[in-house]
């Protein structure tokens, strides 16, 4: 089963349970697929998204979210930081499991053995080993500390 079918059968589900959370979320997500779906049949591509763009559809909401979560957090309304905080969980639910600090250190650290030894070389061959398996911002913080 595809990513687009498991979502598009979880909102069935949701609506079913009346879950309005939950449907709400996975309707923004179909949403969002859908409009990278035009975007992408725009550029002269197919229509449909393969699981890894799905993927990274996911990830740009949840990033969308848990910046959110911080921006209402630091603004004291708790109510919408946690409306964001419930929807980033479901979204998490969909996303593949980030890698450890530790792994990532230990893929930076193997990549600037066997060569660059600059920020700006070393964060771009680390980002494309690490796509979608580990946060930019993190791999960019462990490549700061390998380096220093």
């Amino acid at each position: 089963m595809t990513l687009q079918e498991r979502l598009t059968q979880d909102t069935t589900v949701a609506q079913k349970a009346g879950d309005a959370v939950r449907l709400g979320t996975l309707r923004l997500l179909l949403a969002a697929v859908q409009n990278r779906a035009i975007e992408k049949r725009a550029g002269g591509s197919g229509a449909m998204l393969s699981d890894d763009e799905m993927l990274e559809v996911l990830r740009r909401e949840s990033k969308k979210r848990r910046e959110a979560v911080q921006l209402y957090a630091k603004g004291g309304r708790d109510d919408l930081r946690k409306k964001e905080e419930a929807e980033l969980a479901i979204i998490a639910g969909y996303l593949p499991a980030d890698m450890s600090r530790a792994d990532i250190v230990a893929v930076v650290k193997r990549l600037a053995a066997a060569g660059p030894h600059e920020f700006s070389s070393l964060i771009k061959v680390a980002m494309a080993e690490l796509k979608g398996k580990a946060d930019g911002k993190l791999v960019s913080e462990v490549v700061k500390e390998v380096l220093s």
